[in-house]
């Protein structure tokens, strides 16, 4: 399902209807093949996700810096990550982002990360709104 908006000429809004995952669960005491295996599956997932958005939306190829504001949407009964390990689970999605050209690179240069979570709208969740911010337009 998809739900979106375009906010502004500089920056574009989508919803993924994605339960993220947080670092232990991506990289935890899994074992090292299933952990490749679930941010494989996560990024090729997200990365069919980010590339149909920014075609829906007409978001121009990343040529500048860019910031992007993850927010997850926590749904029933889900507990809110501690922070290093909600940004560890988004390192997938920030890969993702990049494969599908909504950035440039995912290093400081080309993009600057924002982190929320939000358990007022559990009825929404488990989703990760991102709101994308054109910096540095090159």
């Amino acid at each position: 399902m998809m739900r979106s908006a375009r906010a502004a000429a500089s920056s574009w809004s989508f919803t993924l209807y994605l339960d993220v995952p947080s670092q232990n669960s991506l990289s935890g005491n899994h074992g090292k093949w299933s952990a490749i295996r679930r941010y494989r599956k996560l990024r090729r997932d997200a990365t069919l996700l980010m590339t149909s958005y920014r075609n829906v939306l007409e978001i121009p190829t990343a040529t500048g810096k860019r910031r992007i504001t993850w927010t997850r949407i926590l749904g029933p009964r889900q507990r809110l990550f501690d922070e290093m390990n909600f940004i560890g689970g988004l390192k997938a999605l920030a890969d993702s982002a990049t494969a599908a050209g909504l950035l440039v690179d995912d290093k400081p240069k080309f993009y600057e990360g924002v982190y929320r979570q939000d358990d007022t709208r559990r009825a929404e969740g488990p989703a990760l709104y991102v709101l994308i911010e054109e910096i540095q337009p090159t």
